[in-house]
């Protein structure tokens, strides 16, 4: 994002976040124990929010428009450098909530290569607050997420200079998670902007309740199928099976949370020409409940927010 956006200064967060010439930063905060609310600002480093117990209200800027959620416990949040953010706590919620501070220096390989390019894309891209930078629980990536926070927080605690590197590597790890194919979005992203793969995206948006090979994406993309296989592995760091998988489950998601008369068998035709059977034993492997029990939560959410 450039910096240009931020010319008001009046925003900018003069408090001093990395110490002792660390470049991240670990601790817990709460509400309204510690504040009942952190008003919007901005810094140079990236942000990660950790909802530990309760819930809390997180609004992110983009483009000058507000993207406000409730997160509750288990959502992680990632503030990308200089975007504009704030919290306020929910009403009636004492709330716990870790935050790590880092610069891309902590995550950065001393001798610039093609992870080099690719963290510095990732963070420097306008992306959909909703798609990007919110890992909710059950969704992809979930448990291999807090296996990490598991990781930091007792790097933490251990403290000294073998257990700082280990933090940073941890840290790696978990933006690699919101990058790689447990999160489909970023996948989503880097095909929209490549030229060559765009034509794939965009038909499998058109013809999702269609049985789409490998070989009938190559040919869309203008590729001999070996080739393709490799090209989409490079541009979106997963494979084109794994990415129409996740991409449908994810279509399905909305669709259990914003249609309650469709039946599970017409989502899953709709959604991946799959036999409800099959559709439901990709969604369980994928979101650890069936369908059923995903549209009951993410109703019983809904109705709780609405409520706020």
């Amino acid at each position: 994002m450039d910096q240009e956006k931020f010319s008001d200064d009046s925003l900018y967060e003069k408090k001093q976040h990395l110490k002792d010439n660390k470049s991240y930063n670990v601790y817990i905060s709460s509400m309204p124990k510690d504040r009942e609310s952190v008003p919007f600002h901005w810094h140079n480093e990236a942000e990660l929010i950790v909802v530990k117990k309760g819930e809390v209200q997180i609004a992110v800027e983009l483009d000058q428009k507000k993207e406000k959620r409730i997160c509750r416990e288990g959502d992680f949040v990632l503030v990308p450098p200089r975007y504009v953010h704030g919290l306020d706590q929910s009403p009636n919620h004492e709330t716990e909530y870790e935050t790590i501070f880092f610069t891309l220096d902590t995550l950065l390989p001393w001798q610039k290569d093609n992870t080099t390019d690719l963290l510095n894309d990732f963070f420097s891209k306008n992306h959909s607050v909703d798609d990007l930078f919110y890992i909710r629980n059950n969704t992809l990536g979930y448990h291999n997420a807090w296996r990490i926070i598991a990781d930091i927080d007792y790097n933490c605690e251990k403290k000294g200079e073998i257990h700082s590197l280990a933090v940073r590597g941890n840290i790696l790890n978990l933006c690699s998670v919101f990058m790689g194919d447990d999160h489909c979005p970023w996948a989503d992203h880097q095909l929209q902007n490549d030229h060559q793969l765009q034509n794939v995206f965009f038909y499998v948006k058109e013809h999702l309740n269609e049985k789409i090979t490998v070989k009938d994406a190559a040919s869309l993309a203008g590729f001999a199928t070996s080739y393709f296989e490799k090209y989409f592995l490079k541009i979106t760091k997963t494979t084109f099976h794994k990415w129409l998988t996740v991409y449908r489950l994810e279509k399905a998601k909305r669709m259990l949370e914003s249609s309650s008369n469709m039946k599970i068998g017409e989502i899953a035709s709709t959604v991946g020409n799959w036999e409800q059977s099959e559709f439901c034993r990709h969604f369980r492997t994928a979101y650890q409940m069936t369908p059923s029990e995903y549209r009951k939560k993410a109703t019983n959410r809904f109705k709780s927010d609405e409520e706020l």
